[in-house]
C-alpha cells in the first residue's frame, strides 16, 4: 500500500504550534497526493490506539512536536511512541522531530534521529519572523522526506558510493554564513577531486545517530565549520566527539580541522576537545580561498596539528623545538657563519633568545665543515675568575676537552710570558693546527667578564686578532671565528671601545617578535587566540617579546584563558608572569637613582639620562634607538611599573 500520510504527534498542551506546523505545511502539500493526520482526525468514539496504528501503516513520514510537556505525557510516552518506534524499524517510517521548547529528549530514543532544527536553539527562544523562516525550512524538510516525484529527495546514504577516504563537513543547518562556506568547500574541494560528505546525504528520519558514526569511523578527515550559532548546536556537538573518539581509536584519523566562521570565542565544553588543535578562519568571502588552501595543505600532509603535549616555558630551545621561530638574526647569522666572518656580536636584552641562536649558529658552523665550542660563562666559578692568568687557564682546559685535544695545557704554559701571550700562542700553536679546518667559538654571557679587571686586557686581545686578520691574509685569525652574546651596553664598562671588539665586525641585534611572528607562534599553539584582532591585542600587550609571547599564549592555551580574562591576570602579582614582573622590580628597587628614572619617565615621559637608558635597556625595561627614543618595552611593563613605583614613592613620601 502506497503510504501518503504525514502523522503528527503532539501534546494536546502544545495545539498552537500543531497549528503553526499545519499553517505552513499545508500550501505545500495541498497540490499533492499527501494527508496530514493528527489525532483530530479521529471521529467520536473512535478508538484511539488502533486509529493511530492505521494511520502510522499509511504513513510515511512521521513528525514529533516535541517539548516538556510532549515527554511527560504518559499517554505518548506508553501508546504513542512505541509504536512510532517500532514502524520506523519495521516498515520504514521517517522520524522528524522538531524540538519547540527545551525538553529532556536526548534521555529518549528520540535523541537518535536527526531533529529538524538545533535542539539547542528550540523554536519558542525565536523571534516570529526567525520562526517563520524555521518553519518554511522544516516543512521543506517533511515534503522532502515525502519523496514525491516533482521533489525526490536527497540520495539516501547507502546510495552515496564508497565512504573511505571522504572528508565530511560538519555544519548547523540554517546557519549563514556557515551554509555560504559550506557550499564553497564542498564546491572547490570536489573540483580538487577531494570526496565530500554532508550529513544532508542522510534521508531525513533514518537512523541518523548511527549513520553519522559509520561515516565519522570511516572518514579520512572531518571539517566542523564553528560559528556563533553551530557551537551551541547539540548535533554538532556530537558529531565532533564522536569524530574525536574515533581520532582515539584510529591512531589519529581522522584528520580534525576546525573551520572558525566569524568567531573569535573560547569553546566551552564538549567543543573545548578542539581546542588543542590548528584553526583556521573565515572572517568574509575574501578568505575562501586561502581556507581551501590550508585545508587542502592539511589534507595533503602527514600531520597538521600541533602536538598535544606544549612544553613548559623557559631557557634556551633545542635544535629541533618546533616553537623556535627564525628571526631575521637567524638569517644573518647563517649567512655571516659561511662567509667566515671573524667577530659576530649578538646582542639581546634579558630572555630575547641569544643562547638559542648561539645553539643555532654553531649548527649552521658544524654544517659548513668548522668544528665548534660553545662557552657559556656564568659556568665559571670565582676561582676561576680570580686573575686573567688563571681565566685563560681555564678557557685553555674547556677548550682541549671539547676538542678532544691530547694537550697539556700546564706543560704548554710559560709563566715568563704574559697571560695574553700563553693564551694566544696556545690557540695559534696548538688549538688551531689540530682542528684543521675552521673554529667557531661560541660565548655566551659575557657579560659576565665585564664586573672583572681583567675584562680590558682580554676583550683588547679579541680586537687585536681582527686587526691582524684585516691586515694579514695569511693570518691564523682567518681560520676563527668568534660569536659574542651579550646584553649590557659595552660602554658602560670598557674604558676604551676602541680597544675592544664591540664597535667592529658584525652586529646583530635581536628583535622582538613581529605582530606576523605573534600569530606564526599562536598557531603553534594550536591558535588559542583565534582572531586577528585578539592576536593583535596580545601582541600589543606583550610587545612581542620572545619569552613573555611563548609564556602568555602556553598560559592562555593551558588554562583556556579568554584574551579578555588574561590582560586582566597579566598585571597582578599572582598571574601568569608573575615570577617575571617580581624580577624586574627587584632589579629597579636595588637602584633607587634607576627607580626614580623609570618612575619619572612613566609619569611624564621626560628623557631618561643616557646611562640610565642603557642600563635600563640591558634590562629590558625600556626600548630605543637612544634615550630620546627611549620609551616602555611594553604595555604590560608599562601598567605593572606604573602601578609599583608610584606605591612605592608614595611609600617613601609617608615615611619621610
Amino acid at each position: 500500500m502506497a503510504r501518503s500520510q504525514v502523522f503528527v504527534s503532539y501534546s494536546h498542551k502544545d495545539a498552537k504550534w500543531l497549528g503553526e506546523l499545519k499553517k505552513f505545511l499545508t500550501p505545500l502539500v495541498r497540490d499533492q497526493p499527501i494527508e496530514i493526520w493528527e489525532d483530530t482526525k479521529l471521529r467520536a468514539g473512535d478508538k484511539w490506539l488502533p486509529g493511530i496504528e492505521g494511520a502510522l501503516s499509511s504513513a510515511k513520514v512521521a513528525v514529533l512536536l516535541v517539548s516538556a510537556n510532549y515527554l511527560a505525557s504518559d499517554f505518548i510516552a506508553s501508546r504513542e511512541m512505541p509504536p512510532i518506534f517500532e514502524a520506523q524499524t519495521r516498515e520504514g517510517l521517517r522520524i522528524i522531530w522538531i524540538p519547540i521548547s527545551a525538553s529532556a529528549y536526548a534521555v529518549t530514543p528520540i535523541k537518535n534521529f536527526q531533529a529538524a532544527s538545533d535542539p539547542a536553539r528550540p523554536l519558542d527562544t525565536f523571534t516570529a519572523a526567525k520562526r517563520n523562516q524555521l518553519w518554511v525550512e522544516i516543512c521543506d524538510a517533511i515534503v522532502e522526506a515525502m519523496e514525491l516525484p516533482a521533489a525526490a529527495a536527497e540520495t539516501p546514504v547507502e546510495d552515496d558510493g564508497p565512504v573511505e577516504d571522504r572528508v565530511v563537513l560538519l555544519y548547523k543547518r540554517g546557519a549563514q554564513p556557515d551554509e555560504q562556506l559550506l557550499h564553497a568547500l564542498e564546491t572547490e574541494l570536489g573540483r580538487r577531486g577531494v570526496p565530500v560528505w554532508i550529513d544532508r546525504h542522510l534521508r531525513v528520519g533514518m537512523d541518523w545517530a548511527r549513520a553519522i558514526s559509520d561515516r565519522l569511523e570511516r572518514a579520512v578527515a572531518v571539517i566542523p565549520l564553528l560559528s556563533a550559532q553551530s557551537v551551541h548546536s547539540e548535533m554538532l556537538s556530537y558529531e565532533v566527539q564522536v569524530a574525536h573518539q574515533a581520532r582515539q581509536r584510529n591512531g589519529g584519523r581522522p584528520k580534525i580541522l576546525p573551520v572558525r566562521v566569524q568567531f573569535d570565542d573560547a569553546l566551552v565544553s564538549p567543543l573545548d576537545i578542539l581546542s588543542p588543535l590548528q584553526h583556521a578562519v573565515w572572517t568574509g568571502g575574501q578568505d575562501t580561498p586561502r581556507v581551501i588552501a590550508e585545508l587542502n595543505a592539511a589534507l595533503a600532509a602527514e600531520s597538521h596539528e600541533i602536538p598535544r603535549y606544549v612544553p613548559p616555558v623557559g631557557g634556551a630551545l633545542p635544535l629541533d623545538d618546533e616553537f623556535y621561530i627564525a628571526r631575521q638574526a637567524d638569517t644573518d647569522l647563517a649567512a655571516a657563519i659561511r662567509r667566515k666572518e671573524n667577530i659576530i656580536l649578538l646582542k639581546g636584552a634579558r630572555q630575547m633568545g641569544k643562547t638559542s641562536l648561539l645553539i643555532r649558529g654553531s649548527k649552521e658552523a658544524r654544517t659548513a665543515g668548522a668544528r665548534t665550542v660553545y662557552i657559556d660563562y656564568q659556568k665559571l666559578n670565582l676561582t676561576q675568575l680570580v686573575s686573567l692568568d688563571v681565566f685563560y687557564r681555564s678557557l685553555c682546559e674547556w677548550l682541549a676537552e671539547e676538542l678532544e685535544l691530547e694537550v697539556s695545557v700546564e706543560s704548554f704554559w710559560n709563566t715568563r710570558r704574559t697571560a695574553n701571550m700563553n693564551f694566544e700562542r696556545f690557540l695559534e700553536r696548538e688549538l688551531l693546527p689540530r682542528v684543521g679546518g675552521h673554529f667557531v667559538l661560541a660565548m655566551d654571557e659575557t657579560d659576565r667578564l665585564f664586573d672583572f679587571p681583567f675584562k680590558d686586557e682580554f676583550f683588547g686581545l679579541l680586537r687585536s686578532w681582527y686587526n691582524e686578520r684585516q691586515m694579514n691574509p695569511d693570518s691564523a685569525w682567518r681560520r676563527m671565528t668568534i660569536l659574542i652574546a651579550y646584553a649590557t651596553e659595552p660602554h658602560l664598562f670598557i674604558s676604551n671601545l676602541s680597544q675592544s671588539p664591540f664597535n667592529v665586525g658584525l652586529a646583530l641585534d635581536l628583535a622582538d617578535f613581529t605582530p606576523e611572528q605573534t600569530g606564526r607562534m599562536n598557531q603553534l599553539y594550536g591558535s588559542p587566540l583565534t582572531a586577528l584582532s585578539k592576536v593583535t591585542s596580545f601582541h600589543n600587550l606583550v610587545g612581542g617579546q620572545p619569552y613573555l609571547v611563548r609564556r602568555g599564549l602556553f598560559e592562555i592555551r593551558t588554562k583556556n584563558y579568554s584574551i579578555e580574562q588574561f590582560e586582566e591576570l597579566a598585571v597582578k602579582d599572582d598571574g601568569p608572569f608573575g615570577d617575571h614582573l617580581r624580577r624586574m622590580l627587584v632589579v629597579l628597587a636595588r637602584n633607587p637613582p634607576l627607580c626614580e628614572a623609570m618612575r619619572e619617565h612613566l609619569r611624564t615621559r621626560r628623557t631618561v639620562a643616557t646611562a640610565d637608558f642603557y642600563r635600563l635597556r640591558r634590562a629590558g625595561i625600556l626600548v630605543g634607538g637612544s634615550p630620546l627614543e627611549a620609551r616602555p618595552r611594553c604595555r604590560l611593563y608599562a601598567e605593572y611599573l606604573q602601578r609599583h613605583l608610584d606605591a612605592v614613592q608614595s611609600a617613601a613620601t609617608v615615611a619621610g
